[in-house]
């Protein structure tokens, strides 16, 4: 399978109108990205659905194995949420790659509130495509 990137992922896609339009930046040790999450995401009442929570840990991990030239598939995402994320304020998340063992990526994903609370964090194994 070859991987192609398109402007349509759900996270970080520029023209899917329904994305999270998630811009990704470098940091010194991976990718770092702010968001706010809006009531087309909500799960519970006034509440971020945890399956978006996820997808942005996942795309946390995968651009920090972009950023670093690597192209692979998540093949594991172990996610621990800590609190929920409340609609409307401003998070911070950020992903790195902790190690790489031949065609196996580990790497890890966090999102914090604007105090610099844990919200949740993600470990992931990710395999490396050619």
């Amino acid at each position: 399978m070859h991987i192609v990137f398109s402007d349509y992922c759900f996270a970080c896609g520029e023209k899917n109108p329904i994305g999270l339009h998630l811009k990704i930046i470098d940091t010194e040790n991976g990718v770092k990205t702010e968001f706010i999450p809006i009531k087309e995401y909500e799960g519970y009442k006034g509440i971020l659905h945890g399956g978006i929570i996820a997808t942005i840990l996942d795309e946390m991990v995968a651009w920090a194995c972009i950023k670093k030239g690597y192209i692979g598939v998540t093949a594991e995402l172990n996610i621990k949420y800590k609190r929920p994320m409340v609609l409307g304020k401003k998070y911070i998340a950020y992903g790195k790659i902790n190690k790489i063992s031949h065609k196996i990526i580990l790497g890890e994903s966090e999102i914090f509130d604007e105090d610099n609370n844990l919200i949740a964090y993600a470990i992931a194994k990710v395999y490396q495509r050619e």
